[in-house]
Protein backbone atom coordinates (compact mmCIF):
# COMPACT_ATOMS: atom_id res chain seq x y z
CA UNK A 1 0.00 0.00 0.00
CA UNK A 2 0.99 3.58 -0.92
CA UNK A 3 1.18 6.60 1.26
CA UNK A 4 -1.07 7.81 -1.14
CA UNK A 5 -3.62 5.38 -0.38
CA UNK A 6 -3.00 5.26 3.40
CA UNK A 7 -3.52 8.80 2.99
CA UNK A 8 -6.50 8.29 1.06
CA UNK A 9 -7.52 5.91 3.58
CA UNK A 10 -7.42 8.04 6.61
CA UNK A 11 -8.94 10.62 5.23
CA UNK A 12 -12.02 8.82 4.50
CA UNK A 13 -12.11 8.79 8.30
CA UNK A 14 -11.33 12.18 9.15
CA UNK A 15 -11.49 15.54 7.27
CA UNK A 16 -8.08 16.77 6.26
CA UNK A 17 -8.03 20.52 5.93
CA UNK A 18 -4.27 19.85 4.03
CA UNK A 19 -1.33 18.00 3.46
CA UNK A 20 2.44 19.38 3.19
CA UNK A 21 5.63 17.73 1.96
CA UNK A 22 9.04 18.45 3.15
CA UNK A 23 10.83 16.12 0.87
CA UNK A 24 9.74 12.57 1.63
CA UNK A 25 7.97 13.95 4.52
CA UNK A 26 4.13 14.04 4.56
CA UNK A 27 2.25 16.46 7.20
CA UNK A 28 -1.37 15.92 7.38
CA UNK A 29 -3.46 19.08 9.23
CA UNK A 30 -7.02 17.51 10.55
CA UNK A 31 -9.63 19.42 13.36
CA UNK A 32 -8.98 18.17 16.75
CA UNK A 33 -10.66 15.38 18.30
CA UNK A 34 -10.86 14.09 21.91
CA UNK A 35 -7.78 11.25 21.29
CA UNK A 36 -5.52 14.31 20.45
CA UNK A 37 -5.82 16.27 24.06
CA UNK A 38 -3.33 14.26 25.64
CA UNK A 39 -0.97 14.99 23.22
CA UNK A 40 -2.23 18.56 22.41
CA UNK A 41 -1.46 19.17 26.05
CA UNK A 42 1.62 18.02 26.19
CA UNK A 43 2.95 20.05 23.03
CA UNK A 44 1.81 22.86 24.94
CA UNK A 45 3.45 22.44 28.16
CA UNK A 46 6.75 20.99 25.94
CA UNK A 47 6.71 24.53 23.83
CA UNK A 48 5.99 26.78 26.79
CA UNK A 49 8.80 25.76 28.93
CA UNK A 50 11.50 25.38 26.43
CA UNK A 51 10.33 29.11 26.07
CA UNK A 52 11.05 29.69 30.33
CA UNK A 53 6.75 30.20 29.95
CA UNK A 54 5.83 28.21 32.77
CA UNK A 55 3.08 29.01 35.71
CA UNK A 56 0.07 31.18 35.72
CA UNK A 57 -0.47 34.07 32.73
CA UNK A 58 0.56 31.31 30.08
CA UNK A 59 -1.61 28.97 27.94
CA UNK A 60 0.34 26.34 30.05
CA UNK A 61 -2.22 26.95 33.11
CA UNK A 62 -5.73 27.74 31.18
CA UNK A 63 -8.35 25.14 31.57
CA UNK A 64 -8.86 24.34 28.04
CA UNK A 65 -5.49 22.96 27.29
CA UNK A 66 -6.48 20.26 29.55
CA UNK A 67 -9.03 19.24 27.45
CA UNK A 68 -8.85 20.74 24.22
CA UNK A 69 -11.29 19.57 22.06
CA UNK A 70 -13.85 20.38 24.28
CA UNK A 71 -13.41 24.03 23.50
CA UNK A 72 -13.33 23.91 19.97
CA UNK A 73 -16.19 22.10 18.91
CA UNK A 74 -18.47 24.61 17.25
CA UNK A 75 -19.02 27.36 14.10
CA UNK A 76 -17.67 30.22 16.37
CA UNK A 77 -13.78 28.36 17.63
CA UNK A 78 -12.18 25.49 15.84
CA UNK A 79 -8.63 24.02 16.31
CA UNK A 80 -6.51 21.84 14.39
CA UNK A 81 -3.66 19.59 14.66
CA UNK A 82 -1.08 18.78 12.69
CA UNK A 83 0.48 15.00 12.30
CA UNK A 84 3.75 14.13 10.67
CA UNK A 85 3.22 10.80 8.56
CA UNK A 86 5.31 7.84 7.84
CA UNK A 87 4.90 5.61 4.69
CA UNK A 88 5.23 2.59 7.44
CA UNK A 89 2.00 2.11 7.58
CA UNK A 90 3.23 0.50 11.25
CA UNK A 91 4.02 3.60 12.37
CA UNK A 92 1.36 5.56 14.50
CA UNK A 93 0.87 9.27 12.52
CA UNK A 94 2.81 11.58 15.44
CA UNK A 95 1.12 15.10 16.08
CA UNK A 96 4.03 18.11 16.06
CA UNK A 97 1.88 21.08 15.70
CA UNK A 98 -1.64 22.97 16.28
CA UNK A 99 -3.19 26.09 16.42
CA UNK A 100 -6.97 27.40 16.62
CA UNK A 101 -9.35 30.70 17.27
CA UNK A 102 -12.01 31.26 19.34
CA UNK A 103 -13.78 34.16 20.42
CA UNK A 104 -11.47 36.63 22.23
CA UNK A 105 -12.74 36.22 26.12
CA UNK A 106 -14.14 39.34 27.21
CA UNK A 107 -15.66 40.70 23.89
CA UNK A 108 -19.63 40.36 22.89
CA UNK A 109 -20.51 40.81 19.31
CA UNK A 110 -22.75 44.01 20.16
CA UNK A 111 -19.95 46.15 21.59
CA UNK A 112 -18.35 46.59 17.79
CA UNK A 113 -16.49 44.38 15.95
CA UNK A 114 -16.78 41.09 15.86
CA UNK A 115 -13.16 39.69 17.20
CA UNK A 116 -11.42 36.39 17.48
CA UNK A 117 -8.53 35.33 19.30
CA UNK A 118 -5.63 33.10 17.94
CA UNK A 119 -5.23 30.63 19.77
CA UNK A 120 -2.41 28.43 21.38
CA UNK A 121 -0.23 28.20 17.40
CA UNK A 122 2.53 25.92 18.88
CA UNK A 123 4.95 23.71 16.70
CA UNK A 124 7.33 21.58 18.15
CA UNK A 125 11.19 22.40 17.26
CA UNK A 126 11.69 19.90 14.92
CA UNK A 127 8.58 20.86 13.26
CA UNK A 128 9.31 24.25 13.05
CA UNK A 129 10.71 26.62 9.67
CA UNK A 130 8.66 23.75 7.00
CA UNK A 131 5.91 26.29 5.98
CA UNK A 132 3.58 24.45 8.13
CA UNK A 133 2.93 27.42 10.68
CA UNK A 134 2.05 29.56 7.45
CA UNK A 135 -0.41 27.14 6.04
CA UNK A 136 -1.59 26.71 9.40
CA UNK A 137 -2.16 30.39 10.17
CA UNK A 138 -3.85 31.21 6.86
CA UNK A 139 -6.24 28.22 7.31
CA UNK A 140 -7.07 29.82 10.21
CA UNK A 141 -7.42 33.42 8.99
CA UNK A 142 -9.53 31.99 6.14
CA UNK A 143 -12.06 30.01 9.23
CA UNK A 144 -12.50 33.05 11.09
CA UNK A 145 -13.48 35.09 8.42
CA UNK A 146 -15.57 32.59 7.27
CA UNK A 147 -17.20 32.10 10.85
CA UNK A 148 -17.95 36.47 10.60
CA UNK A 149 -15.37 37.45 12.36
CA UNK A 150 -14.19 40.73 11.69
CA UNK A 151 -10.83 41.17 13.44
CA UNK A 152 -8.24 38.26 14.92
CA UNK A 153 -6.28 39.63 17.47
CA UNK A 154 -3.33 37.68 18.97
CA UNK A 155 -0.95 37.76 22.18
CA UNK A 156 2.77 36.26 22.71
CA UNK A 157 5.64 36.36 24.84
CA UNK A 158 8.75 38.47 23.49
CA UNK A 159 10.96 35.49 22.81
CA UNK A 160 8.74 33.85 20.20
CA UNK A 161 10.62 35.77 17.39
CA UNK A 162 10.30 33.38 14.61
CA UNK A 163 6.27 33.51 15.35
CA UNK A 164 6.08 37.10 15.36
CA UNK A 165 8.03 37.58 11.85
CA UNK A 166 5.25 34.76 10.66
CA UNK A 167 2.04 36.94 12.39
CA UNK A 168 3.56 39.79 10.73
CA UNK A 169 4.40 38.31 7.02
CA UNK A 170 0.50 37.68 7.87
CA UNK A 171 -0.44 40.80 8.09
CA UNK A 172 -0.87 41.20 11.89
CA UNK A 173 -0.03 44.78 13.21
CA UNK A 174 1.69 45.30 16.82
CA UNK A 175 -0.69 47.15 18.91
CA UNK A 176 0.45 49.08 22.39
CA UNK A 177 -2.41 47.62 24.78
CA UNK A 178 -4.34 44.38 25.12
CA UNK A 179 -7.51 43.46 23.77
CA UNK A 180 -10.34 41.16 25.61
CA UNK A 181 -9.45 39.19 28.82
CA UNK A 182 -7.28 36.46 28.14
CA UNK A 183 -5.19 36.00 31.46
CA UNK A 184 -2.34 36.34 29.53
CA UNK A 185 -2.03 40.15 29.64
CA UNK A 186 1.03 40.41 31.87
CA UNK A 187 2.83 37.72 30.46
CA UNK A 188 2.11 38.05 26.86
CA UNK A 189 3.45 41.53 26.54
CA UNK A 190 3.66 41.16 22.42
CA UNK A 191 -0.16 42.07 20.91
CA UNK A 192 -0.75 41.77 17.35
CA UNK A 193 -4.33 42.46 15.48
CA UNK A 194 -5.28 41.97 11.92
CA UNK A 195 -8.62 42.98 9.80
CA UNK A 196 -10.24 39.89 8.28
CA UNK A 197 -12.20 41.97 6.02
Amino acid sequence: MTLSSVLNLVSSHQEVAFEHRVDEQVYRCRLIQASDDEAVRDLIIDTLTEFGCVGEGYAYADEETQHMSRFYDNHASKYWVIESVSENLNDVPRLIGGGGFGRLKGTVESEGPSVCEVQKLYFNDAARGKGLGTRLLKLIIQEAKEAGYQQAYLETVPQMKQAQGLYAKLGFCPLTHHMGQTGHHEKCSVRMLRDLS
